[in-house]
Parts: C-alpha cells; structure tokens; sequence
C-alpha cells in the first residue's frame, strides 16, 4: 500500500468502526510485519505472534468503540 490517501481514508473508516477497513489495512501491512518479527523472533513463531496482535487489535478497536456507544445511550437515552 502507498502512503497517503489510501492510508488517510482507511483510518477515518477504522475511527467510524469500519472492521472492512481494519481488515484491508492491516493485510496490507502484514508482509513487513512478519518481517520484522521474523528477525526478532525464531520463524516459525512469527506468523504466531503476528496474528496475536492483529486479533488484539481488533478486539480493542472493537471495544472502544461499541462499549462507550452503549454506555452513552443506556446512562442517557438523549446524548449522540
């Protein structure tokens, strides 16, 4: 993926919980980031610690953004 656009609008999707967008951005960086690991870390557990992270990630974007929805709209039907 190129920097830029692409990157700007993914993440501005991501902060409306777009999962599509999550998903597109982090394939896109997942060949540098088994890179990476697989320099730090023995091969085969690379791809291990890899998808740890993504699945994390995912449950925190996750998270933050559907829990504080709710908490808003059960403590006060009237707040956005």
């Amino acid at each position: 993926m190129r920097h830029g656009m692409d990157e700007r609008s993914l993440i501005a999707r991501i902060k409306r919980s777009d999962r599509d967008a999550f998903d597109t951005l982090c394939r896109a960086c997942v060949p540098s980031l088994l890179t990476y690991a697989g320099l730090l870390l023995k091969s085969d557990w690379a791809e291990d610690v890899v998808q740890a992270e993504y699945n994390l990630s995912a449950e925190v974007l996750w998270t933050m953004s559907v829990i504080p929805a709710t908490m808003r709209s059960v403590s006060n039907p009237m707040l956005p």
